[in-house]
């Protein structure tokens, strides 16, 4: 049995001397006057910056980082400016201390009798299927964003206070947050410039993989329909600005130099590795490259450059087959970018209409 041991190893435990606390609240011996530099003051900026600080043997700090953000960047900046210049007690023995923590609160002062925050208007906020305004549901997941509020109510420099992880959300989520209107702050009854955080909800079921493979499967027999009859080519293209560059690469080519080779060199389009394309209809690179294509007769490098509005193109097939519609792969980015902006009837308008 292990019982036994293990209360005897709990005892000697118990019966060590108490390490000391890391990360305590340091105790201020010495500090300027706090003050909030005029852009904080002007807006009023409201927050909680939480310092880190090693103490040298006399009590200065040795290092000041920054543990956790306010939301307002210059809050943050005057916090560790002001806990650079501040003197602590000195640590215990003499010694330089382990990192201990500061909390400085804005605003350093009183607000002036009658100072009125701004606050969101209701449903001000552009309707959306992804983002709501306001606290959400306990495990809901949200992101929070700082910003200025113009004296008409107006949403300005939105910034992230902290992110929802996906970069592309984020985006638009601040991009949303200017669609919302505000009541602006007072001040002696007037009213002035001021900032808030809006605490804004993430509705992930709206582009969860479910709800984009719906959208899919709702377009797919419109897509179908639009691939009927079609032939696509798999592709590859070398993309030169000057027409005789274009020919004296074309002649070299015919002549038995690589087209890979000479595309990695020479094509304008990077995108498009040793002038790979891949399978497409030749319509998606324009008119003139698209009749090039289908008045081809057979695979193989077409005998003579094509103008388009991009260059002079030499164009290779490497097959063709009938068209198929895309799969969800292809499209799966897509249909979440027009998700997230809130426009997915455009995006179903667009492949209703796509010939």
């Amino acid at each position: 049995m292990l019982i036994r041991p293990a209360l005897a190893l709990l005892a000697m435990l118990a019966a060590l001397p108490a390490l000391p606390a890391c990360g305590a609240e340091l105790s201020v011996k010495d500090c300027p006057p706090l003050a909030a530099s005029p852009e904080a003051a002007r807006y009023a900026l409201q927050g909680s910056t939480t310092l880190e600080i090693k103490r040298a043997a006399n009590g200065v700090p040795a290092s000041v980082r920054l543990l956790a953000g306010s939301g307002w960047q210059r809050l943050d900046d005057d916090a560790l400016a002001h806990a650079k210049n501040c003197r602590f007690a000195q640590p215990p023995h003499g010694k330089a201390a382990d990192a201990d923590t500061l909390t400085i609160t804005w605003p350093a002062a009183p607000q002036p009798a009658g100072a009125v925050a701004p606050s969101l208007v209701d449903d001000s906020c552009r309707k959306s299927a992804v983002f709501r305004p306001g606290p959400a549901a306990r495990g809901a997941d949200t992101l929070r964003v700082r910003l200025l509020v113009w004296t008409d109510g107006q949403v300005f420099s939105p910034k992230l206070a902290s992110s929802s992880g996906d970069v592309q959300v984020d985006e638009l989520a601040l991009a949303w947050v200017q669609s919302c209107r505000y009541a602006p702050a007072l001040r002696n009854g007037a009213a002035a410039r001021g900032s808030a955080i809006l605490e804004v909800t993430l509705l992930r079921k709206a582009y969860d993989e479910d709800a984009l493979r719906a959208v899919y499967e709702r377009v797919l027999p419109l897509l179908r329909s639009h691939a009927a009859g079609r032939t696509e080519h798999k592709l590859a293209h070398i993309l030169l600005a000057e027409e005789a560059n274009a020919r004296a690469t074309h002649a070299a080519i015919v002549k038995g130099a690589s087209f890979a080779e000479r595309a990695r060199q020479f094509s304008l389009d990077r995108s498009a590795r040793e002038g790979d394309l891949g399978w497409a209809d030749a319509h998606d690179f324009g008119p003139e490259f698209a009749a090039a294509v289908l008045a081809a007769k057979g695979e193989g490098l077409l005998p003579d450059v094509v103008r388009t509005e991009y260059g002079w193109h030499l164009i290779r097939i490497d097959g063709s087959r009938r068209a198929a519609p895309a799969p969800f792969v292809k499209l799966r980015t897509a249909i979440r970018g027009w998700i997230l902006r809130d426009e997915l009837d455009k995006f179903e308008e667009l492949v209703r209409t796509q010939r």
